[in-house]
């Protein structure tokens, strides 16, 4: 039994330079424009795409987009002639989505959205891709998610590397590399890096919605407001096993949490900058995000080098704070109207250019601390491991202060 022709039934091939009859039935006769096979299937077919470069226009056309509308799954890492579902390797066969049209190497004329997904009924699977070069560019809804737009929908998206796309449009740009609005999707094995936004998420942005992230890397993406790395808006996301390094911002070096009760487990924000608050996260509105087994090494910020927490009480259990450093106030942590649980947690040789090398509480900030260590942390000023003002005032248990300069608390 043939469906729409083809000699494997919910199989539809793309090869780019294929010579045979372009209808997409084998890889001798596939499609050569991956559009056609977008045209082509219905839900639970398959699209196989050879290893290459593929962009949703070749003209000039930045509306163009990949769109998934239907309950697809798109797999790349193919050989470049084509093979069988064991030969397919995403990381040695590259097969790139590219926004890059018009004029080669000019962003201002690039697709807005790389790939748009938008499939309320159906799950969609997007596997064995590299999307770059998107340039979400014009006023809303053009100036979201460069790399993948994905709205009211449920995509698992698989083995990507996800760069140098930006959201740079007239409008609230965000969402540099992806943008989630009313969604749940499911992250694994992706690399997010390189993407930027004028405003927020310049990694990712998910608003209402509950993604998961697993094994996902965000390296070196930047926004000129808030949240380098990923900005987190009215969601309950869970992030396991992820990595933020070298991300920045003007606030949120690589994470911005908004009206969010996030799950980070198995965590680490390493090296990454904000200019104001929260080197590695800043938490915000009546957030209640929890932290476990997580690392902040080598943020800084002005206020709050590794985490800055305002009106907010995350539960912070099995962490550690290290080398992490404010030009002011807060090396670790600053606390602003918050009482955050704090349990079996090392704070260990941060620093203040002020006061707070580990901690700052302020304004009636009441944090818990039980079974912590505070070793080894300075400030310039006074409070080296911990410095309290405003009427704030923490409750210790069980805990040790040592060595920390130039006196522990105050």
């Amino acid at each position: 039994l043939l469906i729409h022709g083809q000699a494997a039934p919910g199989i539809i091939y793309v090869k780019w330079d294929a010579i045979g009859a372009n209808n997409g039935t084998s890889w001798t006769d596939a499609y050569t424009d991956l559009q056609d096979a977008l045209a082509t299937a219905v839900a639970g077919d398959e699209i196989w795409v050879a290893a290459g470069t593929y962009t949703p226009s070749t003209s000039d056309d930045p509306y163009a987009t990949f769109q998934i509308i239907k309950g697809t799954s798109l797999y790349g890492g193919f050989p470049a002639d084509g093979g069988s579902w064991e030969s397919r390797d995403w990381e040695v066969n590259v097969t790139t989505l590219s926004g890059d049209i018009g004029i080669i190497d000019d962003i201002s004329d690039n697709s807005f959205h790389v790939v748009t997904i938008y499939c309320p009924d159906d799950t969609v699977v997007l596997d064995g891709f590299t999307i770059t070069d998107g340039n979400a560019s014009k006023s809303s809804p053009h100036d979201k998610g460069g790399g993948i737009y994905i709205l009211n929908s449920n995509p698992r998206l698989i083995n990507l590397i996800i760069t140098r796309n930006s959201a740079s449009g007239s409008g609230s740009s965000q969402g540099g590399g992806v943008y989630n609005e009313n969604g749940s999707p499911e992250l694994l094995n992706v690399t997010i890096s390189e993407n930027w936004s004028a405003q927020f998420g310049g990694g990712m942005m998910t608003i209402r919605g509950d993604a998961i992230l697993k094994n996902v890397t965000f390296y070196e993406n930047s926004a000129n407001g808030a949240g380098g790395g990923m900005r987190i808006t009215e969601s309950t996301p869970i992030l396991n096993n992820v990595v933020f390094s070298n991300n920045s911002a003007s606030s949120g070096g690589c994470v911005t949490n908004e009206h969010s009760d996030t799950i980070f487990t198995y965590v680490t924000f390493i090296n990454n900058s904000s200019e104001h608050r929260g080197g590695g996260i800043d938490i915000q509105y009546e957030s209640n995000p929890i932290f476990q087994n997580v690392t902040f090494s080598e943020n800084s910020s002005k206020n709050g080098g590794g985490l800055y927490n305002q009106t907010s009480n995350p539960t912070i259990e099995n962490v550690t704070f290290v080398l992490n450093y404010a030009s002011e106030y807060g090396g670790a942590i600053f606390n602003q109207q918050s009482s955050p649980m704090i349990r079996n947690v090392t704070f260990s040789s941060n620093s203040a250019g002020v006061c707070g090398g580990a901690m700052r509480n302020y304004y009636s900030s009441l944090p818990t601390l039980i079974n912590t260590t505070f070793v080894g942390n300075t400030a310039v000023d006074t409070g080296g491991g911990i410095y309290n003002t405003d009427e704030s005032h923490i409750n210790i248990i069980n805990s040790i202060l040592w060595n920390n300069s130039p006196n522990t608390i105050y």
